[in-house]
């Protein structure tokens, strides 16, 4: 897929920017099953298959009006914490970020994680920098709310965005919200994202897409 050089490149948080994900898989597998039942392996397989959204409604995804996602949820919540504030970034991720910001780009961290939490953990890494830190809060979700706040604030239209995610849902939001995206390799292979998203670019690291862009032409 060809590019045109972006103004702004929104980055996913966990498994894009930091490697949290396998972490949260562990958790959130062995919880389901001790409290559902489901074995381990199928488990932790259905939360990187919902992956993308809030953890209380994967579980709705997976166990709908169930009374027991909320006490699920809330320990899921608590426990995360140890595996978020424990994983720092890797030098590849923190000199691509410098990088295009040297070039003209912002880069926006638009994440489902409670907004205090990614705030206190980005105070933790003061050389891992972006021109916006966004998080969730009631009524201000990743996707449309985090779009239209960085059309407002930085008066740029969504024709001159990306979005670059872990997951087939970060690629789903993009699609909907009409802005191009990147699929970061992790959780999720480059056969996945290109089973849905046939025209799209994955990535290793965050480096290769410095690296589309350094010539501050449109790239492939």
């Amino acid at each position: 897929m060809i590019y045109n050089f972006p103004k702004v490149i929104l980055f996913d948080l966990d498994g894009t920017l930091i490697n949290t994900m396998e972490g949260f898989a562990d958790l959130a597998g062995e919880l389901i099953e001790r409290d559902y039942g489901v074995p381990f392996p199928q488990a932790r397989r259905n939360y990187i298959t919902t992956s993308g959204i809030p953890f209380k409604c994967q579980l709705e995804v997976m166990f709908p009006e169930d009374s027991r996602n909320f006490e699920v949820q809330k320990e899921f919540e608590r426990r995360k914490l140890d595996v978020f504030f424990n994983m720092r970034p890797d030098e590849d991720t923190v000199e691509a970020i410098k990088n295009l910001r040297k070039i003209g780009i912002k880069t926006i961290v638009s994440s489902n994680n409670y907004f205090d939490f990614v705030q206190r953990y980005f105070a933790q890494q003061p050389e891992f920098v972006f021109d916006e830190i966004l998080g969730y809060r009631d009524g201000f979700a990743k996707g449309k709310d985090h779009l239209n706040y960085v059309v407002q604030h930085f008066d740029i239209a969504k024709d001159n965005m990306i979005f670059v995610g872990d997951s087939l849902h970060d690629g789903d939001v993009a699609k909907e919200l009409g802005i191009p995206f990147i699929g970061r390799i992790a959780i999720r292979t480059k056969e996945e994202f290109l089973e849905r998203f046939p025209n799209i670019t994955c990535v290793n690291k965050i480096s290769q897409i410095f690296d589309m862009f350094k010539e501050n032409k449109q790239c492939r």
